[in-house]
């Protein structure tokens, strides 16, 4: 079974903050305990991939995420004080802990570090060989708008807190249904998937770029601009019809052209003839 080994100098290197005075005990020796749970979790949820087998350039982002995943998970139940380089572990009565302020600014911090650092990691996997058909990339890359990045470029939101990501999440996967309906449910799994491999042709990005558009507008509730946008991508599609294959021979595709009503007995509006 693949194990991670993170040196004192790697783990103060991505955690910075954890760099403490040779004076104090080091939070390396205590964070250092939680990195086996910290990295099988990682294992579970993201990579999929045998860890000995990626890249280097991917296990120098793991060994960056499960630094900061473990730490984060240690941080609360270490006695800490801030020092002039960082944070260190309280080592005797007269020094007073971390007010509760302080600590909880530096976690806002370290999970907005972790959030990119996972981004860089599902960039990075999404050009590493096998992992697009795992079980974690089906659920990492699970609807367009996925990168935490795309919040600050289409959304205008600066640095988004896992809070804002989460919430917006929720939003995100109400418009891609209303969005998948209308270039079918087939196209949008065919756009994942190249997203999963970072194989996308140059009008597939194209619809992408289109989708990103309308689902910025439709959180922002700039509901005109919106169904513009939703035309818009209709016409797309309909004017690169056969690049589209998998839109081309869905029902969305018949409905979108308006091929006629088939008055099928599944359907509510069904009438007896």
């Amino acid at each position: 079974m693949a194990t991670i080994t993170i040196q004192k100098n790697e783990f103060e290197q991505f955690v910075p903050v954890a760099t403490t005075p040779a004076n104090q005990p080091s939070v390396f020796n205590s964070v250092s305990k939680g990195f086996g749970n910290a990295f099988d979790t990682l294992c579970n949820t993201i990579l999929g991939l045998n860890y000995d087998s990626l890249p280097d350039a991917v296990k120098t982002v793991c060994k960056r995420y499960v630094s900061i995943s473990a730490f984060i998970n240690a941080f609360r139940q270490l006695d800490v004080v801030l020092t002039a380089t960082g944070f260190g572990i309280v080592n005797n009565q007269n020094v007073a802990p971390a007010s509760k302020e302080r600590v909880d600014a530096l976690l806002t911090d370290l999970w907005r570090e972790l959030d990119k650092c996972e981004e860089q990691l599902l960039i990075l996997l999404t050009r590493t060989e096998g992992w697009s058909g795992t079980r974690q990339a089906k659920i990492c890359i699970s609807n367009l708008y996925w990168r935490r990045s795309d919040m600050e470029a289409w959304l205008g939101i600066a640095n988004p807190t896992r809070d804002e990501r989460l919430k917006l999440r929720q939003q995100v996967d109400a418009v891609e249904v209303k969005l998948a309906e209308k270039i079918s449910w087939e196209q949008r799994e065919k756009l994942l998937v190249a997203m999963r491999s970072n194989s996308l042709t140059e009008l597939e990005q194209q619809l992408v770029d289109k989708a990103m558009q309308f689902i910025s507008a439709s959180i922002k509730q700039q509901l005109q601009q919106a169904a513009y946008l939703l035309r818009k991508i209709v016409d797309f599609l309909n004017d690169n019809v056969d690049e589209f294959l998998d839109y081309k021979n869905s029902q969305a595709y018949e409905i979108n052209n308006n091929r006629g009503y088939q008055n099928a007995k599944q359907d509510t509006t069904y009438f007896f003839k």
